[in-house]
This record gives C-alpha cells, sequence and structure tokens, in this order.
C-alpha cells in the first residue's frame, strides 16, 4: 500500500493519506480492529466451520501461514486482511516485498474482512499485488468484475481461477 503526504495534480477518492495511519493518531487500535493473530483465528475458524483441515507451518521460513485441505489436495495459502473501499473489499496479495521463492510457496489468499465478517478465497496468482472484490452491483455490467459473493470461502474452495 502507498501512502501519499502531498496533493496530487488530479484528486482521487483512493488515495491514502500518510496523515490517517500516523502511529500517534491509531494507537491503541479501536476495539473491533483485528489484530494479525485475530486475522489467522477468523480465517482457521471459517475453514474449520465448513470442514475442512488446516495445519500450520513449524516455523516462518516456509512462506505460507497455513496449508489447506482442499479435496485430495492441500494448498499453501497465506492470509490476508481486507478492508472495503467504495463498495469494494480490497487487499494485498503480495508481491512486490516478497521473493520468488516466497511467491512460489503459496497457492492461494484467504482473505478476512472484518467489516464484512467474511473470509474469501483467491489464487495467488490471479492477481499482483493488490486486488477487490466489488460488494455491490455496478451501475454498468462488466464481466470484469470479482462480485465478493462468487469469492466467499464456501462458494471458490478449492479456488478457481479467473476466466
Amino acid at each position: 500500500m502507498w501512502l501519499r503526504v502531498e496533493e496530487p495534480e488530479q484528486a482521487d477518492a483512493s488515495i491514502n493519506w500518510a496523515r490517517d495511519y500516523e502511529f500517534d493518531r491509531n494507537w491503541p487500535p479501536e476495539e473491533g480492529v483485528a489484530s494479525p493473530t485475530a486475522v489467522d483465528d477468523e480465517v482457521l475458524d471459517a475453514v474449520a466451520d465448513h470442514g475442512v483441515r488446516a495445519w500450520l507451518p513449524a516455523d516462518d521460513v516456509e512462506g505460507y501461514d497455513a496449508l489447506v485441505e482442499a479435496g485430495d489436495d492441500v494448498r499453501a495459502v497465506r492470509f490476508e486482511r481486507g478492508w472495503v473501499v467504495d463498495d469494494r473489499v480490497r487487499f494485498d496479495t503480495g508481491g512486490a516485498d516478497e521473493s520468488a521463492a516466497e511467491r512460489e510457496a503459496v497457492d492461494d489468499v484467504l482473505v478476512y474482512c472484518a467489516e464484512r465478517d467474511a473470509v474469501y478465497a483467491i489464487a495467488r496468482d490471479a492477481s499482483d499485488e493488490t486486488a477487490s472484490f466489488r460488494v455491490t452491483e455496478p451501475k454498468k455490467p462488466d464481466s470484469r468484475i470479482r462480485r465478493a459473493r462468487d469469492y466467499r470461502f464456501a462458494e471458490n474452495w478449492p479456488t478457481q481461477t479467473d476466466s
């Protein structure tokens, strides 16, 4: 995620202003804001609620957050936090700060969005660094739009590639 400190030439509602993320203004976290541990717990709970088994790695050097059962297969997944902006659940899939080995270690991304109280699943290679799922119907239909309802864990596990 990029943070902007200077005024842009053209205003855009999706700008992430650095002042909104200053540590002193945001600490301690507000109640209800998910910590990294809470994100892991929410994802693991959702997986278990669907009768799917998950295994955590013994250490962090594996490059993934868990191995998750996918039918007769096991998939390496990364957990990410999603947030709602402009009727979309936005999230990072990695990319800029990960090595080629880390990228190849992950098959799928499981996204927990606290505002929607939902877990979404997407193939890691479906997006480069960031992605989003549309929460509301757009004014004009577009086949390229990823609708959040289609990516809920229950509907999209094991993950399907985008068409």
